[in-house]
C-alpha cells in the first residue's frame, strides 16, 4: 500500500484546521445538505466530506457509511489534498497506488472515487468532498463540475460554521481529546455533558447580558414498541435519521444534542413563547411527515415535546427552566402524544 505524501506546508496546514475548532463536532445541516446533495447528483452510495487531520481523516459529514474517522495512512484523502484539481479514480483496481489499499480489499470496498480539495480562507487544503462507489464508475469530465462547486459550497460552510459565536463558546476552551467526549457516538449530535456545558454558558450570558433562551425537551413516542419491532437496529436508525432531519431545521445559533436514550433537547436562541411554539409545531411536523426506511420497511414516528423559557430577572439557573419543559414534555404524552406543551418556570 503507499502511503499519502504529506505536504510541503504541513505544519501550517494543521495549524490553520485546528484553528477552525471544526474537527470532533457534531453533525451540521450545511455540511448535511452537501453530502445530501452529492449523493443524489452522482448517484453514489457514499458521499463524505473529510479532513485530513495529522494521523487520520475525520469526517464531518458522511453518508453511506457508519464510521467517523480512519486512518490517514489507507485514506484516499490523504492523496486528494495533494491535487490541485480532482482526484479521479474509475477504478482502484487497475491503479498502482490503489489496488492493495485495506479500504479496496476490504470493506467498504471502494472501487470508484472522485475527491475534490476543500480549501481554507488562508489556502490550506484542510481535506476533500469525495464520492465512492462499490463498483467502477466512468464519468466525463464535465459531469464532475459538479463536485468542484460542492467543493466551494463546503469551504464557505466551513467558515460559516467556524465564525458561530455560540459554536466557538462552546469550543474555544475545550481541548480536542475532551471535545470527543461530548459528541453522541451513534447520532454525531453533542451529548449530556455538551448540553449541560451549553446551558451553564448560555444561564451565564444571559444573566450578564439580560437575554434570555428557550429549552425544548423532545421524547420519540412509543419508542420501547419500536425497538421491540424492529429491533435495536430499527431503533438505531430511527434515531440517527430523526437527528438527521432535525439538523436540517435547525436556525444558525440553535442547539441540539441527545439527552440520553431516545430523548434530545434543543435550546433555542428566542424567549417569546408563542414564537417558539410555532418554532417547535413546525420542527416536529417537518420530522415526522415522512416515515423512516428500515430494512425495507416504514416506520412513522411522533414526537412528544415541552417546553419552558430562560428569562431574566426572573432566572439564575438553567435547571428549573429544564425542569419545566421536561414536565411539560410528560404533559404531551399524557394529553395523546404527538404534542407540544408549554409550561412556565419558577423564578429562581
Amino acid at each position: 500500500m503507499q502511503k499519502p505524501a504529506k505536504p510541503e506546508n504541513e505544519r501550517d496546514r494543521i495549524a490553520d484546521l485546528h484553528s477552525l475548532n471544526i474537527l470532533d463536532t457534531p453533525a451540521d445541516k450545511w455540511f448535511e445538505a452537501i453530502t445530501g446533495v452529492a449523493k443524489q447528483l452522482f448517484n453514489v452510495p457514499i458521499v463524505a466530506v473529510s479532513l485530513v487531520d495529522e494521523n487520520r481523516q475525520w469526517f464531518k459529514s458522511i453518508q453511506g457509511l457508519e464510521v467517523h474517522e480512519t486512518g490517514r495512512d489507507e485514506s484516499f484523502c490523504g492523496h486528494a489534498i495533494l491535487q490541485d484539481d480532482l482526484l479521479y479514480i474509475p477504478d482502484t483496481l487497475r491503479d498502482p497506488v490503489f489496488a492493495d489499499n485495506p479500504l479496496v480489499t476490504g470493506e467498504p470496498h471502494i472501487r470508484f472515487y472522485a475527491g475534490c480539495p476543500i480549501v481554507s480562507a488562508n489556502g490550506y487544503k484542510l481535506g476533500t468532498i469525495c464520492i465512492i462507489d462499490r463498483v467502477p464508475r466512468m464519468f466525463a469530465p464535465g459531469q464532475l463540475n459538479g463536485l468542484r462547486q460542492l467543493a466551494l459550497l463546503a469551504e464557505l460552510a466551513t467558515q460559516v460554521v467556524a465564525g458561530r459565536k455560540v459554536y466557538r463558546s462552546l469550543l474555544d476552551q475545550v481541548s480536542l481529546l475532551d471535545r470527543q467526549t461530548k459528541i453522541d457516538h451513534l447520532t454525531r449530535l453533542w451529548n449530556r455533558r455538551a448540553a449541560e456545558d451549553a446551558l451553564e454558558q448560555l444561564a451565564s450570558r444571559s444573566n450578564d447580558q439580560g437575554d434570555g433562551f428557550a429549552i425544548a425537551v423532545i421524547d420519540i413516542d412509543s419508542f420501547k414498541a419500536i425497538n421491540d419491532q424492529y429491533g435495536h437496529s430499527g431503533g438505531d436508525e430511527v434515531l440517527t435519521e430523526l437527528s438527521r432531519r432535525a439538523i436540517a431545521e435547525l436556525r444558525d445559533g440553535d442547539i441540539l444534542a441527545r439527552w440520553g436514550g431516545d430523548e434530545f433537547i434543543v435550546i433555542l436562541d428566542c424567549v417569546q413563547a408563542e414564537k417558539v411554539h410555532q418554532l417547535l409545531e413546525r420542527f416536529a411536523s417537518r420530522i415526522c411527515e415522512q416515515a423512516i426506511s428500515f430494512d425495507d420497511q416504514q416506520i412513522n414516528i411522533s414526537l412528544s415535546i415541552g417546553y419552558s423559557v430562560f428569562e431574566v430577572p426572573e432566572h439564575r439557573d438553567w435547571t428549573s427552566v429544564f425542569e419545566a419543559a421536561d414536565e411539560a414534555m410528560y404533559e404531551s404524552k399524557q394529553e395523546g402524544l404527538g404534542r407540544v406543551t408549554y409550561r412556565a418556570a419558577p423564578s429562581n
